[in-house]
């Protein structure tokens, strides 16, 4: 069931994402119709990446020595150069909650679709 909210946002099939500022930048608004996410074509790259789980390494928080990477597993490792250990966390988790959002967003169409019928 659709809190009151998500049903308003929802109604209006729109978002806009206001970033607050990250380490003095600000990230660009984002505008768009909710209901022309091309699921498909993020799901499509998610699927062409590397199978999860990914796990985030990071020396003296998760390893000893060596260096701050991600494990995709298969004997690979990524490493992130320039980036924060909140960056390469979040890439490592991106490819396992893209697939859940990915989900959860089609629950959500098709629950709007039987409702509008």
């Amino acid at each position: 069931m659709l809190r009151r909210w998500e049903r308003e946002l929802l109604s209006h099939r729109e978002v806009e994402c206001v970033s607050e500022p990250i380490a003095g930048k600000r990230v660009s608004n984002v505008t768009g119709d909710l209901m022309s996410i091309d699921l498909q074509e993020i799901e499509s790259r998610c699927l062409s990446a590397t199978s999860g789980p990914w796990e985030s390494y990071i020396v003296g928080r998760d390893t000893e020595a060596g260096l701050n990477c991600i494990s995709t597993g298969h004997a690979r490792l990524l490493e992130i150069l320039g980036g924060s250990e909140a960056d390469q966390d979040f890439i490592a988790h991106a490819r396992e909650d893209i697939p859940v959002l990915i989900a959860e967003i089609r629950r959500l169409r098709a629950s709007l679709d039987s409702r509008d019928q």
